[in-house]
């Protein structure tokens, strides 16, 4: 199998993702020939972008020079989700010339809300025999109706990074959490504005922020608040201290206005340790959650929602114990789930490789 996309370093959420893949197929005795596309930084300026040419050069010549002559070859292609399809499209049409077959990696959302005509170009590009690997069955249905793409699965990240976490047992709710990289997009100021709230109110109730802010306003923001007693504001959290996060927090909010978002690692962590989630709905966050605590549509007022749940958590600890148990079963359900669609995935891979 060749693999073409991006890998560490730089670290972020799709190549973080293709690393996880390849490390588990390689633990499964598939042998792989990495063609790493990563910038070497991510920086959005013009210089880095064109930069960000040369490794995709490299794996086009390595592709060209491949020898698959009387054999079958399986490229794993993890898809941009931008104007970086454009060098996707060549990919596509070089392997078509190569005569492999070709299984796409969708890790965004950002060309499923419609049907985008380069997105539709590669698609079809790819041919019937190609593949497809979504995060959750909302993801598979766009790629359907927007694409009529052949040959999809669902593949969660759960598959991918196994969360071994212990639950805890809560009996009321005493903590609200809210972990990310701290934008506004990401929902900094609608946990601001939810802590005021709930502070007006005399709730018995606690609001903790983790990770890092890189926005001068947000930060500002945060830390007003925080001297005001509103909320407190810890900072980024790693190994133990992330573990204190969790088992300390009753309810986790994740109002992200992201328009990219798809399927949220921090969600998993929150439904491993039996943490309710209250969420804007994105991506594939619906489906993560399931009945797991409470979506919030995306045109409706999170912080209305989000105090009318609390409030019937803090009146109704039975309420409360029933989402938190439903949490605990929710996570354990998706990870039996994840390894029959492990296998799933590694059987489109396999389609047609041993043929002559």
């Amino acid at each position: 199998m060749i693999f073409i996309g991006p890998l560490p370093p730089p670290v972020h959420g799709m190549a973080a993702a293709n690393q996880a893949v390849l490390d588990r197929l390689e633990s499964d005795g598939w042998k792989i020939e990495k063609l790493n596309t990563a910038p070497r930084t991510l920086s959005r300026s013009l210089f880095a972008r064109l930069g960000r040419l040369l490794p995709v050069l490299r794996a086009w010549w390595r592709l060209l020079r491949y020898n698959t002559r009387n054999r079958k070859t399986v490229v794993y292609l993890a898809l941009a989700g931008g104007w970086g399809q454009l060098y996707d499209l060549i990919t596509v049409c070089i392997c078509r010339v190569k005569r492999m077959r070709i299984v796409f990696h969708h890790h965004s959302v950002a060309y499923l809300n419609k049907t985008y005509p380069l997105t539709c170009l590669i698609i079809r590009a790819a041919g019937k025999d190609s593949g497809h690997v979504v995060l959750c069955d909302d993801m598979r249905k766009a790629l359907k109706t927007c694409y009529q793409a052949p040959n999809v699965v669902v593949l969660s990240n759960g598959a991918l990074f196994p969360i071994e976490k212990s639950s805890v047992q809560r009996p009321k709710v005493r903590t609200i959490g809210f972990l990310s990289n701290l934008t506004y997009e990401k929902g900094g100021g609608i946990v601001t504005a939810l802590a005021k709230a709930i502070k007006d109110r005399s709730w018995p109730l606690k609001v903790v922020v983790a990770g890092p802010c890189v926005d001068d306003q947000l930060s500002s923001e945060l830390k007003a608040a925080e001297a005001k007693g509103i909320l407190q504001w810890i900072g980024p959290v790693y190994g133990n201290e992330k573990e204190k996060f969790w088992s300390t927090i009753d309810v986790f909010i994740f109002p992200t206005q992201y328009q990219n978002e798809a399927e949220p690692l921090v969600l998993w962590e929150a439904l491993a340790t039996g943490t309710p989630v209250i969420a804007y709905r994105r991506g594939c966050i619906a489906e993560q959650v399931a009945e797991a605590g409470v979506i919030v549509p995306i045109n409706e007022n999170f912080i209305g929602k989000a105090l009318s749940v609390l409030d019937s958590c803090i009146k109704d600890t039975a309420y409360y114990k029933a989402l938190s148990e439903t949490a605990r079963k929710r996570y354990a359900n998706v990870r039996r789930q994840c390894e029959a669609d492990w296998n799933t995935f590694k059987l489109l891979l396999k389609r047609g490789l041993d043929a002559n």
